[in-house]
């Protein structure tokens, strides 16, 4: 049936963002283990213009039609925009990633002292590799509709220790 479809869909997405915040804790202690200090440049930027589509937070979900969590923002660009890096940091996950589509994610050391992350999901094609270094404004991707999306628009996190939180406490509105 379409319901038992789009909960179970519900559940996948609960579960890849749960394993998503696995994966970052792994990849972020490894990298803390004798390898080069990631050095974060200034503030964060937005890494796509285009307006807010969908904010952080609680939301009824465009497909499913049920509030769940969404754990980033989504800023609609048109299709094959470029995506930049919002800070620099390493490319710690290239790949498809169930209902985010194609990602990219970036390990930016420690903010704060709290070990922050950038997830960029439903990308076109990339731009970069896992193990890139890259800078503040560099192109790592371009926008796409991959996995559970609606339209051609970038899907962005920030987390920290793993977990989503605000992006807009990061990057401007």
């Amino acid at each position: 049936t379409d319901r038992a479809t789009w909960e179970k869909a519900e559940r996948d997405l609960a579960r890849q963002s749960r394993e998503i915040a696995e994966m970052i804790n792994k990849q972020t202690v490894k990298s803390e283990k004798g390898q080069q200090k990631i050095t974060v440049s200034g503030g964060f930027i937005r890494p796509v213009g285009g307006s807010v589509t969908s904010p952080f937070g609680w939301r009824v979900h465009p497909i499913f039609k049920r509030k769940i969590f969404h754990s980033g923002v989504d800023l609609g660009m048109p299709m094959n925009s470029p995506v930049k890096a919002a800070n620099s940091g390493k490319v710690i996950f290239v790949g498809w990633y169930g209902g985010y589509g194609k990602v990219v994610i970036i390990d930016h050391g420690r903010i704060n002292g709290v070990p922050t992350t950038t997830l960029y999901a439903h990308l076109n094609s990339y731009r970069v590799s896992v193990g890139s270094t890259v800078v503040k404004g560099q192109v790592i991707a371009n926008v796409g509709t991959t996995g559970y999306s609606t339209g051609p628009h970038l899907h962005f996190e920030v987390r920290q220790n793993g977990n989503p939180t605000n992006p807009f406490n990061f990057i401007p509105r």
